[in-house]
């Protein structure tokens, strides 16, 4: 297992985990229960007892800030020192992210925190899909050669 499967693997068990933590308080919601979860700022902490509305223009800022930070760690960290190399189209598009994260932290339409979602979606989706088929073409092409 190469240094990229191994990074790849551990971020979709972690992704994965926070999923089902979001999931779970998602559930609490409609069932109207009180949550308790690891991922806290995603939720109040009394679910039925508070404005979710309020709490997500409370919260959205920190955790738009907190995305952008962790983008910029992925563009400027994990790339050179896990990859021992910079791949520009990588690194434009968490650059890019990175902007977006920040503007949504300033700017509360809700239409746009839904587009900057849908953006950092599509590029781990991108990112996961180019890894899958880079790979797969890498190991056909070192199979046509031997």
């Amino acid at each position: 297992m190469s240094v990229m499967e191994f990074v790849l693997v551990a971020h979709a068990i972690i992704v994965g985990l926070a999923v089902a933590e979001i999931l779970r308080g998602l559930a609490d919601i409609v069932r109207a229960e009180r949550t308790n979860i690891s991922a806290r700022l995603c939720f109040p902490e009394k679910v039925a007892e508070s404005d979710l509305e309020a709490y997500y223009a409370r919260v959205a800022p920190t955790l738009y800030l907190l995305v952008a930070a962790t983008y910029a760690a992925f563009a400027f960290l994990l790339q050179p020192l896990v990859f021992d190399r910079i791949a520009p189209s990588v690194f434009v598009s968490q650059i890019m992210l990175v902007i977006l994260a920040v503007i949504a932290s300033q700017y509360e339409k809700r239409a746009f925190h839904y587009g900057v979602l849908a953006a950092m979606i599509s590029q781990v989706a991108w990112r996961g899909l180019s890894t899958v088929i880079g790979s797969r073409s890498i190991s056909c092409s070192m199979s046509v050669t031997k």
